[in-house]
């Protein structure tokens, strides 16, 4: 039977090259895979609003830009706007070359594994254990002012709508 270090071989950075205007661009065909991680836990922390809630269209820009990031060697200064870079970049049809040359298999990895974890996310959400963690709120924060509520609730108008909201709600 072949012990591991038998059948371990450095693993050598490959790249292929394309142009792009005017420029030649490296990517890698290979990343390992806890920079896989990485990336993918960057394009879904950058994908969500503040409502917990995933925009496609956000979720297709950060895919994009975050595999340039890491399968390119492209770099970026402090202060660059991505969106103008990802709108340069789509116009000039970098995206589509970039893609070709990373092997189908670590593009599919990412990209399956970004979508199977966003679904098990709101999955857990709608579980009875996400509905529970939601109820889980911490209520340190909650002003409980006591004179202020009184003063609050003293104010006619502001309990004629309270109560127009309680009878609203049954």
């Amino acid at each position: 039977m072949p012990n591991y270090n038998e059948l371990n071989t450095p693993q050598e950075l490959e790249y292929k090259e394309f142009t792009f205007n005017n420029t030649t661009v490296r990517v890698r065909q290979y990343l390992p895979f806890q920079t896989k991680l990485d990336l993918i836990s960057e394009i879904i922390n950058n994908s969500g609003d503040d409502q917990g809630f995933y925009n496609s269209a956000k979720l297709g820009f950060y895919e994009d830009m975050k595999m340039m990031e890491y399968y390119t060697d492209i770099t970026f200064d402090d202060g660059t706007d991505s969106m103008q870079v990802y709108d340069t970049f789509s116009a000039g049809g970098f995206f589509p070359k970039m893609y070709q040359l990373i092997p189908s298999t670590e593009v599919n990895f990412i990209i399956n594994n970004v979508e199977r974890t966003i679904d098990n996310i709101y999955k857990y959400r709608n579980s009875v254990y996400g509905i529970l963690d939601a109820l889980k709120t911490d209520y340190s924060d909650l002003d409980l002012d006591v004179d202020k509520l009184t003063e609050q609730l003293s104010n006619k108008e502001n309990v004629e709508f309270l109560k127009e909201v309680i009878d609203k709600m049954g």
